[in-house]
């Protein structure tokens, strides 16, 4: 167990948590996300309202009460984990938010509906998880990543497109100013204090991973890593999952 801690992580789902969910069953709908044509029309229609034209990232915009909520497929037992990712929306149980501990100004928790009524699912009271609040991190001149700039269609900024991250480095000075937040360089990215991340772990919630930010952008995490444990933080051998 290394001693030394890290101030900042990124929160991702467990290697086997994504694969239950992207496995190839026979189910009808598998399990996971049921809805995702809805959602997905849904949030082109939002995305065109001429309300946010000049919104550079939409997707920090908390949605009305009438948005289409998430529905959720999940076996009657054996999988209700607290952490889980299905088609790209973050779904929390009720521990895993106590434990967070966010204010309603940084993260806007949406219902979701169970697909069936499930024992171990609805015991968990599942919430999506949205952030509402970004921040730059990443040291783009010192850090190693794949990636290219690109223009945002909505508003003709320049922004840019990481694929991967080889060293993660922070900025010099970095101070978060949210315990949990979008990555301003990559905002398919959710950075963690390490604050966050041991009440998290301490919390014994089931799936959630903190991780290293170098790597994990994009299945890096069957490398070498380290990640948080709720009493420090530990190192993976090279094809070990988290």
């Amino acid at each position: 167990m290394a001693t030394a801690m890290q101030s900042m992580w990124a929160m991702i789902q467990s290697i086997d948590t994504f694969e239950r969910l992207y496995e190839d069953d026979h189910d009808s709908p598998p399990i996971g996300l049921v809805n995702a044509n809805e959602l997905t029309d849904a949030t082109r229609k939002f995305c065109e309202e001429p309300k946010f034209k000049h919104i550079e990232h939409i997707g920090l915009v908390p949605l009305p009460d009438d948005f289409p909520h998430v529905v959720l497929k999940l076996p009657d037992r054996g999988f209700a984990p607290d952490y889980m990712e299905p088609g790209g929306h973050h779904l929390v149980s009720r521990r895993m938010r106590e434990a967070m501990a966010l204010p309603p100004e940084v993260v806007q928790y949406r219902p979701v509906v169970l697909y069936s009524p499930t024992t171990d699912g609805a015991a968990q009271d599942y919430r999506e998880l949205r952030l509402l609040v970004q921040q730059p991190a990443m040291d783009l001149e010192r850090s190693s990543f794949d990636g290219n700039e690109f223009n945002n269609a909505r508003t003709g900024a320049r922004m840019m497109n990481i694929r991967t991250v080889n060293r993660f480095v922070l900025r010099e000075g970095f101070r978060p100013r949210f315990d949990l937040f979008l990555l301003g360089e990559n905002r398919f990215t959710i950075m963690a204090t390490d604050a966050l991340a041991e009440r998290v772990m301490q919390a014994g919630c089931t799936s959630v991973v903190f991780i290293e930010p170098a790597g994990s952008f994009s299945g890096g995490h069957y490398r070498s890593c380290r990640y948080r444990t709720a009493d420090g933080v530990a190192q993976t051998l090279p094809g070990e999952p988290i």
